[in-house]
């Protein structure tokens, strides 16, 4: 080799495409992981000012991971915490809340086979309707922009789903999820129609709620 010659085999890149592409992924991974557990450990722990930065940090990556095969905490899950975290600092949070719910009733990588979308569609009524449960407690008690008919509304279309859920078939075991949350549900309705104005129908909704309660106490006992 001639001086000043740069040899082929140095000039060349030492590693594969694919090598490449693994050094570019690497940093990508361990960012999006560390947003990842910092938004779980600070939810958990109740930091929920921290927890909701650093759930808005790992929505925004989501577009930008994928591409490389990193896939974080599912997208309804991050916004889900998101909206929780809001609600729980006494933010309005209904745009949040229906991001969640759009996300949480997505058949977007779910299973085609008969038996488990049956299960997974009851689960995703559940869950769906435990979001919509959530955004109108945010709307009811929310410290910057409270709204009683929002609220209302919320809780209505939970109940929808919730009794939806409660009437599926049990052998997913959402039917009792299902039946022991509607009981609350008709009770904060209760709350944001006499904050409207219906006494009536608040009213109403507390003995439906009553109802319910007794039907769980009873259902109880006699498993026992």
């Amino acid at each position: 080799m001639r001086g000043g010659e740069i040899s082929k085999e140095l000039n060349e890149p030492s590693i594969s495409n694919d090598g490449v592409q693994n050094l570019r992924q690497r940093p990508f991974e361990e960012h999006t992981k560390e947003i990842e557990q910092e938004l779980l450990k600070a939810y958990e722990k109740g930091d929920f000012a921290k927890a909701e930065k650093e759930a808005r940090e790992l929505i925004k990556i989501y577009p930008h991971v994928l591409p490389y095969g990193i896939v974080p905490i599912p997208i309804e899950k991050a916004q889900t915490l998101l909206a929780l975290s809001m609600s729980k600092q006494g933010k309005y949070a209904g745009p949040e809340f229906d991001q969640a719910i759009e996300s949480s009733t997505s058949p977007l990588g779910w299973s085609r086979e008969e038996k488990l979308q049956e299960a997974v569609d009851q689960s995703k009524t559940v869950r769906s309707g435990k979001l919509y449960f959530e955004k109108g407690v945010n709307a009811l008690t929310c410290k910057d922009r409270p709204n009683d008919q929002e609220a209302k509304e919320a809780f209505s279309e939970a109940i929808r789903r919730l009794r939806l859920a409660k009437g599926g078939d049990q052998e997913f075991g959402d039917k009792k999820f299902a039946d022991k949350l509607l009981p609350e549900v008709y009770e904060y309705r209760a709350i944001a129609k006499a904050k409207l104005g219906d006494i009536y129908g608040a009213l109403l909704d507390l003995e439906l709620a009553k109802n319910r309660r007794v039907r769980m106490t009873s259902s109880t006992k006699g498993q026992d």
